[in-house]
């Protein structure tokens, strides 16, 4: 986790997280607050619906890849969501 703070704009809560290790994953996070609702957004957190275009460089090689938004499945108190390696992902909490 690289940071939990209050949303710029309105009352919902923002959760940053960063995968240092070159690993990637699936990451389970388990909410000790009420929540109504967890997205996927930017990182200035706008919600968006369009794909993100990711830059690979290898060997003096660049690569695109066009990936679907960030997916968050949350059930109860509890989110999973996948992360790749080195990948920075935010996510907008709604509470109730």
């Amino acid at each position: 986790m690289s940071a939990f703070k209050p949303a710029e704009d309105g009352d919902d809560l923002i959760l940053r997280v960063f995968e240092s290790n070159g690993g990637g994953g699936k990451v389970s996070v388990n909410w000790n607050v009420p929540v109504a609702d967890v997205q996927g957004v930017d990182l200035l957190e706008r919600k968006t619906q369009s794909n993100w275009k990711v830059f690979s460089h290898s060997n003096d090689e660049t690569t695109e890849e066009v990936l679907p938004f960030k997916s968050v499945d949350t059930f109860g108190a509890i989110s999973t969501f996948s992360i790749r390696p080195f990948e920075i992902v935010t996510l907008r909490i709604t509470r109730p």
